[in-house]
């Protein structure tokens, strides 16, 4: 171990921050820069000797150095080549969940929102096939901001590679791996992130230890103490005082059973959502009965050789392990929706269904007898936003009546109806296209059936070629295009300002009249929106100013003064993404989608993929975006 003032490369240590398998992390600062500080985690001598060691360090750094996500700490830097190697890391001033949860449950509000924040860091790394399969409160920061960072990739694992172990090791702290860790064949590394993020989930809602220690005989006895117990438990219940849909959530993750199991991160985000408005629970969460000796919280690592060490135990007392593992859940099923239909979201008794194959849906832990079935349809569309004032025109939602039993359910959702369009042009002679099909023309008016959504609508007159021109139309064609909007339930009238150009009457002079030129073409580009656009929206909805009763937290339209903005001509940045597409929604369109151009952008955009809320960086990164999410310096534009 280093002591205050030795020196790694650059760095000189001030403190010790922790210690694992993997080495040593102490808080730095740098030699020349006292006040740049960076959390530097060295690969120490007594590591290095065992074998394997310094590939799992090389491989760390090789995970780490390419995830750039807020809710997982930046790897800056890598000196594989220094004795000793390091890893130089961004800095977190804050504390650790663990030590967070040594004061007791986290309050409901909160808790939610650090689920949500790992859920996205961990939807972000299995999206790029990396399994961290150490998760656990000790490996999870929090700075004063209350944002979280996921730390420690010492074990992370990308899917299809070998583990870098010996034959049939398996690693992690026993109390937070699932009841399947015991058998390498069958462990699924992403199964065992969101088993992990259950058990979290549970403890900072309940304050208590999942899976105690026992704190009785050798460290390799009490691990298999903790995982033998796990073989075929009840999934966790935070208990009654807590929502029913909370509840089966936590059941849903932490289930014994991994075929059974909510495993997809991203549908874990969707969910969190949706639970953004649940209150602070009225009654407290039962006290948990005291054991006759302390326990250790997560203290418990197998290495790679089958070895056994402790490390970063804390003291506490906590629940006997028969006492969690005999609660019994409520009369619940997992029940199967079979969907016929282009649904984008589907719920069973207020229960978020998750996307299966093969058109089936699978809705966790809904109570037995009568129940709704929710549904919306409609590209861009979300249960997020509908069916409310965010929810774009087109966007279609219906419930049916079902009774939950034994059974899988059925819902069948009609395709969308097609709309009547018509649209007038100036020059009987036009031809218009929506989305490059053409209308049937009566004169001055074209119609045709087009189903709801964004379109794209082209009007020409004279010799224009098949495809959009813009500035480079050539002379004798005069192009307009615009944006159509065609909502699901009622048809649409058009007016375009296509017209002929007027000749004007020679000059009587003898010389030849130069020709008149065609007006120039008139596009409308997907621009960001600006200040001046923003602050019409404003005045319609004045509760979003800043100050409004329903204006976001945090760094909200920086810089206005109620509805006036600071610079009226410059792009409107610093808002929600679920305003912004508040914003498309009542202009008539829709937040601009991922593939819209430009791609990639100038800087971050709020952007929706599908049904999702995304951001989209200017290196191109998507990543999922809370509703609420306000990140300084973002703008947004509408689509075409």
């Amino acid at each position: 171990m280093l002591a205050a003032g030795d020196r790694v490369d650059i760095w000189v240590v001030e403190k010790a921050l922790g210690a694992g398998g993997m080495g040593s992390v102490y808080r730095c600062h740098n030699h020349d820069a006292p006040r740049i500080r960076a959390a530097v985690k060295v690969l120490e001598t007594t590591a290095r000797s065992a074998r394997g060691a310094r590939e799992r360090f090389v491989r760390e750094a090789e995970l780490t150095f390419q995830i750039d996500h807020p809710n997982v700490v930046k790897v800056r830097n890598i000196r594989i080549e220094h004795d000793p190697p390091y890893l130089e890391m961004e800095f977190v001033e804050g504390r650790s969940l663990e030590d967070r949860l040594q004061t007791g449950a986290v309050p409901l509000d909160e808790a939610l929102d650090l689920a949500h924040q790992l859920a996205r860091a961990v939807a972000y790394l299995h999206s790029r096939g990396i399994r961290h399969r150490d998760i656990k409160p000790a490996n999870i920061l929090i700075d004063a901001r209350g944002t979280l960072k996921l730390v420690d990739f010492g074990l992370a694992l990308e899917a299809g590679t070998d583990r870098i172990t010996a034959e049939n090791s398996s690693f992690g702290t026993v109390s937070y791996a699932p009841p399947e860790w015991v058998d390498p064949d069958r462990l699924d590394p992403a199964a065992w992130d969101m088993y992990a993020v259950g058990v979290v989930f549970y403890e900072m809602l309940t304050g208590g230890v999942a899976f105690p220690i026992s704190g009785t005989g050798s460290a390799r006895q009490q691990a298999m103490q903790v995982i033998v117990g796990k073989q075929g438990h009840p999934p966790l219940d935070p208990g009654e005082p807590f929502s029913d849909e909370l509840r089966g959530l936590v059941r849903a993750l932490t289930n014994a059973d991994p075929t059974r199991r909510l495993v997809d991160a991203r549908h874990l985000v969707r969910i969190l959502d949706g639970m953004r408005g649940i209150t602070t629970p009225t009654m407290p969460p039962p006290e948990a009965p005291v054991a006759a000796d302390p326990v250790v919280r997560a203290g418990i690592l197998v290495g790679a050789f089958g070895t056994i060490a402790t490390f970063s135990a804390a003291a506490g007392i906590a629940v006997g392990l028969g006492f969690l593992w005999a609660n019994t859940a409520p009369p619940l099923r997992n029940v199967t929706v079979r969907v016929s239909g282009p649904v984008v979201a589907v719920a069973v008794a207020g229960r978020p269904a998750l996307r299966g194959a093969d058109g089936t849906w699978l809705a966790p832990d809904v109570p037995l007898g009568p129940a709704a079935i929710t549904w919306v349809a409609g590209e861009g569309c979300t249960d997020a936003t509908c069916p409310g004032e965010a929810c774009p025109l087109w966007c279609r939602t219906g419930a049916v009546d079902a009774v939950v039993g034994t059974e899988p359910l059925a819902l069948d959702v009609p395709p969308a109806e097609p709309r009547r369009v018509d649209i007038t042009v100036g020059a009987p002679d036009a031809r218009v296209t929506v989305d490059g099909k053409p209308l049937v023309a009566d004169g001055r008016i074209h119609s045709g059936p087009v189903p709801p959504g964004e379109h794209r609508v082209r009007a020409t007159l004279g010799d224009c070629p098949p495809e959009p021109c813009a500035d480079a139309c050539p002379d004798g064609c005069t192009e307009v295009m615009a944006d159509l909007v065609v909502p699901a339930s009622s048809d649409v009238a058009l007016e375009l300002p296509l017209v002929a150009p007027e000749v004007p009457e020679p000059a009587p002079v003898a010389s030849t009249p130069a020709p008149t030129p065609a007006p120039a073409p008139v596009t409308r580009e997907a621009k960001l929106v600006t200040q001046a656009r923003f602050a019409k929206f404003l005045e319609a909805n004045p509760d979003l100013a800043p100050e409004g009763p329903r204006a976001p937290q945090g760094a909200y339209l920086q810089g206005w003064s109620g509805t006036t903005p600071p610079a009226p001509t410059a792009p409107v940045r610093d808002v929600s993404v679920s305003i912004a597409s508040r914003y498309c929604a009542w202009s008539g369109s829709a937040l601009a989608s991922v593939d819209a151009a430009p791609n990639p952008p100038p800087g971050m955009e709020w952007r929706r993929r599908g049904g999702e809320l995304v951001s989209l960086w200017e290196k191109g990164e998507v990543y999922p975006a809370r509703p609420d999410d306000v990140v300084s310096g973002t703008g947004f534009r509408c689509a075409r």
